[in-house]
C-alpha cells in the first residue's frame, strides 16, 4: 500500500469519526435544547404585559381521579406572572397539586438555563387563580404549613375569578399568603379590589382551614349568626385582626383557628352554644378582654388562652365544667379572675389550667370590685396576700417606682419591664421587697438602678442582659437568684452587702470583680451554687480576697 492510499484512508477514518462525535454531540446538544425548551419554557409566549397564559408548554396537568377536571401538577420555569386557566382539553381546571410550584421556592436570584435545563430561582409578582379552583393541596405554598416548610410559591399579589363566596369553598391544604416581610405581604384580590376585610357571605357556615391564615392585610372579619364551624388555622396569624365578634348561635372554633393574631385586644361572643378546641386563641398577646355574654361553653380546651399576656382580668362563665391544663400557661399578668362556676378555683394554685396560677384575688361575682389598682403609669395587683406591681405602660426614660398611699411594701412581678429599651434608670423606694425573675430582663438601655434600701430579694435573670447596666445599689438583700446580673457588660464591679445570705449560679456573670461589705469569715458563710461556673475575685471589707466561682 503506498503512501498516498494510507494516507487517503487515514483521512477517512478521521472524518468518520470526527462525524460520529459531531452527531453525537450534536444530539446530545439538541436534547439538551429540547429539556431546556421544555423545561424553561421558551415557547411560553408572554402577552404584551409581561403575562404568560397557561398552555400546554407552560402549564402541566393531570386527569383528577373522577375523570371530570384537570389538576395543575406542574407550572413552567419562566413565568413571573401566571394565569392559571379555567379549563384545559375542555374540562375545569379544579385543583393544584402539591408541588406545582416547586421552582419558585427559590427567590433570592435567578438563573439561567445551563447544563441542567431549567431556571431556578424565580418568584411570583403575581397568580392568578380560576373561580373553578376547588382544591389546593399541602405544600403548594412555601413557608406555610406552621412548621413544615416544603418546595412551594410565594407570590406577591393573589388573584381570584371567583367571589369570596367561592374562596371560602376551596379546600386549602397550605395557606396561599405571606406575611414574610423580607419578601412581601401577600395581597388577594377579590372582584378586582384588595381584600381587607371580610363579611361572611350568608350562604357560607363553614369557614374552611387555612381559608386566610397568614394574612396580615385583614383588619376585620364579620360573621353572621348560622356560621357553624371555623377550621383550624382559619385565620392563624392574622396580626392586624384587633377585634372578633361571633354572634353565631351553635359555634365550633377549632385549633389554632385564631392563634398567633398578635392585635386581637377582645373578643365577644353573643350567639347560645360554644365549643372551643386546643390553641384556638394561643399567644395572642393583646388580648385583654373576652366577654361571654350568655353564650354556653362547658369546656375551655389545652392552651386556649396560652402566652396572651395581655390578658390581666377573666371571668369563669358558669357553665364552665372543665379547665384542660395549660389553658392559661404564660399569662403571668392574669391577676384578677371572677369564678362564674362551680368550680374551686384558688389564688396561685396550677389546677384548672392555671387560670389563677398568677392572680392574687378570685371573686365569686361580678359585683365584687376590682383588685387592680392603678397608680400613674403602673398597674398593681391587691390582694390579702399583699400587693404587686405586674405591668407598666408609661414611655420610659427615668422612673421612679410609686409609694402606695396606703405605705405597704410591694413586690414586681416578673417580666414587669422586660426588653423595654426604653427605659434609662430605676429608682426602686424602700417599700419594694423583691424583684421577680426576669422582671428587667433585656432592658439594654438601662443604665442605673438605685435606692433598693428594703430589697431582700433579687430574682432569676431579673436583669440578666442589661449591657448598659453601669452601677446597682442593693441595699439590704439577703438573695440573688440565678444569672441576675448575668451578661451585665457595663457592669465592671458590684459592692455586695453584708446581709447577702445567698447566691444563684452565675448571679454576676461577666463581672470579674465584687466587693463584699463583710468580712472574709462571713463571706464564707454566704450559700453559694453547688455547681459554680463563672471565676470571680471578692474584695472583703478586712481587705481579704476571697477568688474562686459563682
Amino acid at each position: 500500500m503506498n503512501k498516498k492510499k494510507l494516507f487517503l484512508k487515514l483521512l477517512i477514518i478521521v472524518v468518520g469519526i470526527s462525524a460520529v462525535f459531531l452527531l453525537s454531540s450534536c444530539f446530545t446538544a439538541t436534547i439538551g435544547l429540547v429539556s431546556c425548551k421544555k423545561n424553561c419554557q421558551e415557547s411560553c409566549a408572554a402577552d404584551s404585559e409581561g403575562y404568560y397564559s397557561g398552555n400546554e408548554y407552560g402549564i402541566y396537568y393531570d386527569l383528577s381521579d373522577d375523570g371530570e377536571g384537570y389538576y395543575v401538577s406542574e407550572v413552567g420555569y419562566m413565568e413571573t406572572r401566571v394565569v392559571i386557566p379555567e379549563t384545559y382539553e375542555g374540562k375545569p381546571v379544579v385543583g393544584i397539586k402539591s408541588g406545582a410550584f416547586t421552582h419558585y421556592y427559590n427567590y433570592g436570584g435567578i438563573r439561567a438555563c445551563g447544563p441542567s435545563g431549567y431556571y431556578v430561582g424565580l418568584k411570583f409578582s403575581s397568580l392568578t387563580l380560576p373561580k373553578t379552583i376547588k382544591v389546593i393541596e399541602r405544600g403548594v405554598f412555601q413557608g406555610s404549613d406552621y412548621g413544615y416548610y416544603p418546595d412551594g410559591g410565594k407570590c406577591t399579589d393573589l388573584y381570584f375569578g371567583g367571589t369570596l363566596e367561592d374562596w371560602f369553598g376551596i379546600e386549602f391544604g397550605s395557606s396561599p399568603f405571606s406575611d414574610d416581610n423580607s419578601y412581601g405581604e401577600t395581597a388577594l384580590y377579590i372582584d378586582g379590589k384588595m381584600v381587607t376585610s371580610v363579611v361572611v357571605p350568608e350562604n357560607v357556615t363553614k369557614i374552611c382551614e387555612n381559608a386566610f391564615a397568614h394574612y396580615s392585610r385583614l383588619k376585620s372579619v364579620t360573621f353572621h349568626e348560622n356560621v357553624a364551624i371555623i377550621e383550624r388555622f382559619a385565620f392563624y396569624n392574622c396580626n392586624k385582626l384587633s377585634e372578633l365578634n361571633f354572634p353565631c348561635t351553635d359555634l365550633t372554633v377549632c385549633e389554632f383557628a385564631f392563634g398567633n393574631c398578635a392585635k386581637l385586644e377582645e373578643i365577644t361572643f353573643a350567639g347560645e352554644k360554644l365549643v372551643l378546641e386546643p390553641k384556638v386563641f394561643g399567644n395572642c398577646t393583646a388580648l385583654a378582654e373576652v366577654n361571654w355574654n350568655s353564650v354556653s361553653i362547658t369546656t375551655i380546651p389545652q392552651y386556649a388562652f396560652s402566652e396572651c399576656t395581655g390578658l390581666e382580668t377573666f371571668v369563669i362563665p358558669s357553665t364552665v365544667e372543665v379547665i384542660r391544663d395549660g389553658a392559661f400557661g404564660g399569662c403571668y399578668n392574669l391577676v384578677e379572675i371572677y369564678n362564674l362556676s362551680k368550680l374551686n378555683v384558688v389564688a396561685g394554685s396550677a389546677a384548672h389550667g392555671g387560670v389563677a396560677y398568677y392572680a392574687g384575688a378570685v371573686h365569686t361575682s361580678t359585683e365584687e370590685g376590682s383588685s387592680i389598682l392603678t397608680v400613674g403609669d403602673y398597674k398593681f395587683a391587691v390582694s390579702d396576700a399583699g400587693s404587686t406591681l405586674f405591668k407598666y405602660t408609661g414611655g420610659g426614660g427615668a422612673l421612679n417606682l410609686p409609694v402606695l398611699e396606703s405605705g405597704e411594701s410591694y413586690d414586681v412581678r416578673q417580666e414587669t419591664f422586660r426588653d423595654n429599651l426604653a427605659v434609662l434608670s430605676v429608682n426602686i423606694p424602700d417599700c419594694v421587697t423583691a424583684i421577680g425573675d426576669r422582671a428587667f430582663l433585656g432592658c439594654e438601655n438601662l443604665k442605673i438602678v438605685s435606692g433598693c434600701a428594703g430589697l431582700t430579694t433579687v430574682g432569676e435573670n431579673a436583669f440578666a442582659g442589661c449591657t448598659g447596666l453601669e452601677s446597682i445599689a442593693l441595699g439590704k438583700v439577703e438573695e440573688i437568684g440565678y444569672f441576675a446580673f448575668g451578661s451585665c457588660a457595663a457592669l465592671k464591679t458590684a459592692v455586695l452587702p453584708q446581709s447577702i445570705k445567698k447566691l444563684g449560679k452565675g448571679a454576676f456573670a461577666g463581672t470579674t470583680e465584687l466587693t463584699y461589705a463583710g468580712a472574709l469569715e462571713e463571706w464564707l458563710q454566704v450559700e453559694l451554687s453547688k455547681n459554680p461556673s463563672e471565676p470571680v475575685k471578692v474584695i472583703c471589707s478586712d481587705g481579704e480576697v476571697w477568688e474562686g466561682e459563682i
